[in-house]
């Protein structure tokens, strides 16, 4: 007999269900009660206007409504999936190498190896649903971890200089010599390292008039061996004015803090 109009099982089997006109196989087809439009070629009925109608159909539309022009397609199932798996493996490779934000885009670049795996399992051809941002996303994902590696060792370089900066190591340091001349500042000093190696050192200082804080200083100290003093020397210029030449009863100058080598050498 001749299948009327309506919702049949798929000829090609690329879909589940596939719209007939009356007189032919549409583009027309359904998933899992979602609509799409086949790209593909449209199956050939074996004759002229007629199709059998498929056992167990007997022409009736597979789901109320579902007759007469298709509604604009929507997005395949996995879409979104798939272009969340692309966004998060791209934004993963470009944080992963650096230090302390390498933990946040291993997290993004597992999310994204998953979702970028579910879309894949689930898609049935080449393009449907966003196969390829799913497989672009996976495969950033796994770069992503590769680089999270190098995010991991430059924290492990990072935190090194900052441990080194802040552990000086046992030492003293003494100002000498503090004096003002034509307007300068001037503080003489020594320090001496304490410790059983070689150390570096930052030396904070600070200049005060009658009380007041006129400037500040760093001065970097390299190589002092261990049981051994280097001598530093801080100037604070165009700083010191109304006070005499000579030792000046009125500057006071300190030591603030004495820490290691800046970290990278900034």
């Amino acid at each position: 007999m001749q299948s009327p109009p309506g919702w049949h099982p798929d000829p090609t089997h690329r879909f589940e269900l596939r719209y007939f006109n009356g007189q032919r196989w549409t583009n027309d087809v359904a998933v899992n009660g979602q609509r799409f439009v086949d790209p593909g070629a449209m199956p050939t009925p074996p004759g002229p206007g007629v199709v059998p109608a498929p056992a167990g159909w007997g022409g009736v539309p597979a789901h109320p409504g579902w007759g007469g022009p298709m509604a604009p397609m929507p997005r395949p199932p996995g879409r979104g999936m798939a272009i969340t798996s692309f966004v998060l493996s791209v934004g993963a490779v470009l944080l992963a190498w650096l230090p302390f934000v390498f933990v946040l885009a291993g997290l993004a670049a597992i999310a994204a190896f998953v979702l970028g795996v579910i879309v894949i399992n689930r898609s049935r051809r080449d393009a449907a649903g966003g196969r390829g941002f799913a497989v672009a996303g996976t495969t950033l994902s796994i770069a992503a971890l590769g680089l999270c590696v190098v995010g991991f060792l430059f924290t492990r370089v990072v935190l090194h200089e900052l441990d080194e900066f802040t552990k000086p190591g046992p030492h003293e340091a003494v100002v000498d010599r503090c004096v003002t001349e034509n307007g300068i500042a001037t503080l003489e000093g020594h320090i001496t390292n304490l410790d059983d190696t070689y150390h570096d050192y930052t030396i904070s200082v600070e200049f005060r008039l009658d009380g007041n804080l006129i400037g500040s200083r760093s001065v970097p100290v390299r190589r002092v061996p261990p049981g051994e003093s280097s001598e530093f020397e801080a100037v604070a210029s165009g700083l010191v004015t109304g006070a005499g030449d000579g030792v000046s009863r009125r500057l006071q100058c300190t030591i603030r803090s004495v820490n290691g080598p800046t970290p990278f050498g900034t």
